[in-house]
């Protein structure tokens, strides 16, 4: 019985040790993360920023041609190219400790369970924070859904995706 109560102890004990998988980016991956936000009501806005792998923080305001996420959640990089160009110079850095801290988070967002979108307010336009996913062999980036605020409010429930997200809201306050 002592044996049996050992050995279930044991193995509880190295359940509790698994480390969730970091992500390690492709190395072609040129962003990490993205907050745009768009306002249909007081007239058109759009505009927001990317975080991209040099840890450059760089802006867009009424891009004239952007390309939108698709039904599925990706992008190809062709598009996030043509997206990436129209941004402007950098108004801010990310330091590379922070930028890996943060990127490494992103594989355990993806996992999340994401709620169903909830109505919040009216005519207040909507805030999308996300990471993305690389995968070369597609040619495609994955979104990571981590928040979206206004009109309508959607969670991510991973304590990564809020971990990024509330870094992201700080960068944003900052700049």
């Amino acid at each position: 019985m002592k044996t049996k109560l050992l050995s279930l102890f044991f193995i509880l004990i190295l359940m509790g040790c698994e480390k969730r998988n970091d992500y390690i980016p492709d190395p072609n991956q040129k962003i990490f993360f993205q907050l745009e936000y768009a306002n249909y009501a007081w007239g058109f806005q759009h505009h927001g920023w990317m975080i991209d792998n040099t840890g450059a923080v760089r802006s867009f305001n009424l891009p004239k041609t952007w390309t939108y996420i698709d039904s599925q959640g990706f992008i190809s990089s062709i598009d996030m190219d043509k997206n990436i160009e129209q941004l402007d110079t950098a108004f801010t850095n990310i330091d590379n400790e922070s930028l890996t801290k943060y990127v490494a988070k992103i594989y355990a967002a993806s996992e999340g369970k994401i709620t169903d979108p909830q109505s919040q307010m009216f005519d207040a336009s909507g805030s999308v924070f996300s990471a993305f996913i690389y995968n070369s062999k597609l040619g495609k980036y994955k979104q990571v859904m981590l928040k979206q605020t206004g009109d309508v409010f959607i969670d991510n429930k991973s304590l990564e995706a809020n971990e990024i997200y509330n870094w992201m809201t700080n960068i944003r306050q900052n700049n």
